[in-house]
């Protein structure tokens, strides 16, 4: 089960990654699920399908198995398409934001802003100097 999330989860970042970046993120989204959205339907759904005609199986372990396996992964499929799809955009505005990874109180300086604070702290010890 963990694996067939985890593909999806790759083929609707991966989607998203092709997008083109200078559009917001909600067009990205929409083009991410226009693009990726009807796979992993159908591979869920042909999934879905053969576990629960499993659970018709005489044999109680492949029966216990099916009757596990095909509602997680229509849940799995509902994650994707909306839980991960939410943190896509969550991570997305935290990049354009300049935010770290993990500590995301914290800013990340660009090379011109710590240009400018060197000069700026240049100019302040040559002024004491004098």
């Amino acid at each position: 089960m963990f694996g067939i999330g985890l593909d999806n989860a790759f083929i609707i970042y991966g989607a998203y990654e092709r997008t083109n970046a200078s559009k917001s993120s909600s067009e990205r989204i929409e083009e991410t699920m226009e693009e990726a959205g009807v796979s992993i339907f159908v591979t869920t759904l042909t999934s879905v399908v053969a576990f629960s005609l499993g659970c018709s199986s005489s044999i109680p372990g492949v029966y216990w198995l099916c009757m596990y396996a095909f509602p997680t992964l229509f849940v799995n499929f509902l994650y994707q398409i909306t839980f991960f799809i939410a943190i896509i955009v969550i991570d997305e505005r935290r990049i354009d934001d300049r935010r770290r990874d993990c500590i995301v109180c914290c800013t990340v300086k660009n090379h011109e802003d710590l240009d400018n604070n060197q000069d700026e702290e240049n100019q302040g010890s040559n002024s004491l100097d004098r």
